[in-house]
């Protein structure tokens, strides 16, 4: 989706959100791959790209730093990610893409592409890694 330029920090730090529920997802869907496209003025940022899925057991949410992907300071440039969709993301009774940013040090996103495929079609993506946080309703 293409956004107006979203400026996120600790002020506002949310960009528009994809909610999913689980029913929309297809079966022959095995991955989802995401394109950010950001301005970073500086690395003092902690941009993340935040998949969060809410179901019978409660939140789970994970977490993908984006600045170790974008090679530019003070130019856009593009964080990919290309995730499996396990079966949390079927189980999950909805499920959140959006990107996060918490930190005082904005970051400007004007695009924010989403599209899932079948597993079996695999694209060449920057190396990535995640950290997950779990909570209890």
């Amino acid at each position: 989706m293409i956004i107006k330029i979203l400026v996120l920090n600790v002020e506002r730090p949310y960009s528009q959100t994809l909610i999913l529920p689980a029913d929309s997802l297809q079966p022959d869907w095995g991955m989802v791959n995401i394109a950010i496209e950001m301005f970073q003025p500086d690395t003092l940022n902690d941009a993340q790209l935040v998949i969060e899925k809410n179901g019978e057991q409660g939140k789970i949410s994970t977490y993908y730093d984006i600045a170790p992907q974008l090679q530019s300071i003070g130019q856009w440039d593009f964080a990919t990610f290309a995730l499996p969709l396990d079966s949390t993301f079927r189980e999950a009774g909805q499920t959140k893409i959006f990107v996060y940013n918490p930190s005082t040090s904005s970051v400007r996103v004007r695009r924010l592409d989403i599209s899932f495929r079948p597993a079996y079609l695999k694209p060449a993506v920057k190396g990535q890694s995640s950290r997950n946080k779990t909570s209890a309703k």
